[in-house]
């Protein structure tokens, strides 16, 4: 068992536009009477939102969703969407995000708030187009960064066909008798925090992922696993905050599972204190496993 207090990790969306700040124009009023309703527009090509409100709401609702209905609600905004283009993206902060985070963005990495388009690109989320008029040059109006949640006490233990362990990030690092690439299971708790102008939200996932690599970088395997896992998970914030929600992980089973699976612990929208006081107290305890499909001799068996 392991209990720890955990730094928020990162997805960092901040507002630092300088003269020509990002603002959302529709009033209070206006955006609850539509927060559920996605502007009209001729352009199928982006999915747009009423306000930064209703954009945060979005993201709010996809986080809980398998990803199937992700899936299903980004194509129905726009077929040009990045979830159901993704293997042409070639930025790997973005690919790092949740994907519900990535649904609400076309593969060209844009997405439209109000009257304003912000494209992404490297971590970063620059205005690029107010009132149909293109922004030169774009303006910085937010960054992001993604990292696992990370214990102040860590173990690694290394090696051929390892097992480390980096705070709450177990990885598993293994080979196939019928492939070139070496692939990697990894289980782990990560924690972003969103902020767009006013607006933030903070929210924790559990990952469970199956990754292979030849010469390049990691990147995420579409080979079927069988997924057993149960875990028991309580999670409170030190910062305390508004729309508080927590969902234990509990006993899941999945056959011949593809891609990788995040399955929702916490949300919150969090008081506002100095970013170094906000912390998840997590105290997660039992076992889950990952299998490649038809191929025992993968199997892995990892404990919390």
């Amino acid at each position: 068992m392991k209990t720890n207090y955990l730094l928020l990790g990162a997805i960092i969306l901040y507002s630092s536009c300088a003269q020509e700040e990002y603002k959302d124009f529709k009033t209070e009023v206006e955006a609850n009477k539509s927060e559920n309703v996605l502007l009209k527009s001729e352009d199928f090509n982006i999915i747009h939102f009423n306000s930064t409100k209703h954009f945060f709401e979005c993201y709010d609702s996809l986080f809980i969703k398998d990803y199937d209905e992700q899936l299903a609600w980004t194509i129905s905004k726009t077929p040009n969407s990045l979830l159901k283009n993704v293997d042409l993206c070639t930025d790997t902060i973005m690919l790092s995000m949740p994907k519900a985070f990535q649904a609400l963005f076309n593969k060209e990495l844009e997405v439209a708030i109000n009257d304003s388009i912000l494209k992404y690109d490297n971590g970063k989320l620059y205005l690029v187009e107010i009132n149909n008029k293109k922004i030169l040059p774009p303006i910085l109006c937010g960054e992001t960064d993604a990292s696992p949640v990370e214990c102040k006490v860590q173990t690694r233990e290394g090696g051929y066909l390892g097992y480390n362990t980096i705070g709450f990030s177990h990885q598993y690092n293994f080979r196939r008798a019928s492939s070139k690439y070496k692939f990697n299971y990894v289980h782990e708790l990560k924690s972003y925090t969103t902020r767009v102008n006013d607006y933030v939200a903070q929210v924790l996932g559990f990952m469970v992922k199956l990754e292979y690599r030849g010469r390049g970088s990691w990147k995420e395997a579409s080979e079927p696993r069988d997924i057993v896992m149960d875990l028991r998970c309580s999670v409170a914030a030190s910062s305390g905050g508004s729309n508080f929600a927590f969902w234990d992980i509990g006993k899941r089973t999945f056959t011949r599972r593809q891609w990788n699976i995040e399955i929702p612990v916490a949300r919150i929208v969090p008081n506002n204190v100095p970013e170094r006081q906000r912390q998840w107290l997590i105290t997660i305890v039992g076992t889950i496993s990952q299998t490649i499909s038809g191929e025992n001799d993968t199997r892995w068996n990892d404990k919390f």
